[in-house]
């Protein structure tokens, strides 16, 4: 019988892609059955961050997430599209697939 884990990530959420990656770097070769839930953290509506106009989302990336990505061996950078997209229609997509 296998363990089953639901995990709820945003697609462009930096700390839930550095999550996924240590997420997945220990179940690996386990018998866990994973599903991944879409959650969108920033709802249409609301303001969205800009880490190339935004000093304190700039020092976020530089202070927090670049260390973490390295020390996971991936290779992040800050997002050029600004402002960041919605990501409520890949999320359509999904259950659509599904």
């Amino acid at each position: 019988m296998s363990l089953k884990i639901k995990v709820y990530l945003d697609y462009i959420c930096p700390f839930c892609i550095i999550a996924m990656k240590s997420f997945c770097d220990v179940i690996k070769n386990k018998n866990i059955e994973v599903e991944l839930i879409p959650f969108e953290i920033c709802k249409v509506g609301e303001e969205k961050l800009n880490p190339l106009e935004d000093g304190d989302v700039a020092n976020l990336w530089r202070e927090e997430i670049f260390p973490a990505s390295k020390k996971l061996n991936m290779n992040l950078n800050i997002p050029t599209i600004i402002p960041h997209p919605y990501t409520n229609l890949a999320f359509q997509g999904f259950y659509f697939a599904k």
